[in-house]
């Protein structure tokens, strides 16, 4: 009898060496191969955006839908002007440009 416990208690330990030979390299399988879809189909959907951004900056639409649902036109300012639409003066006016050498403080 006491030669069947050292062999009970090595027979648990092999059972968990075998599943750990067996699940580790699988779930580090499985593991890469989802992190590898994520990365590609990370990368499709930036290129899809990038096309799209693209694409809309080449050909601005012409209204904007409000989030009411109501379309707003998109304007210009010369079609504004010829609109009857008034901009306002800033717009028209140069920004002022800062003082580019502030007076010394006087020293005391």
């Amino acid at each position: 009898m006491a030669d069947d416990q050292p062999q009970a208690k090595r027979k648990p330990r092999l059972g968990i060496i075998i599943r750990v030979a067996i699940y580790v390299p699988l779930l580090g399988l499985f593991g890469w191969r989802a992190a590898q879809r994520f990365v590609n189909e990370r990368e499709a959907a930036d290129e899809v955006f990038r096309e799209r951004v693209g694409a809309w900056l080449e050909h601005p639409p012409q209204t904007i839908m409000l989030p009411n649902g109501e379309p707003l036109p998109m304007l210009t300012p010369e079609q504004a002007e010829a609109q009857g639409y008034k901009l306002p003066d800033s717009y028209n006016e140069p920004a002022p440009d800062p003082d580019p050498d502030p007076a010394p403080a006087p020293a005391q």
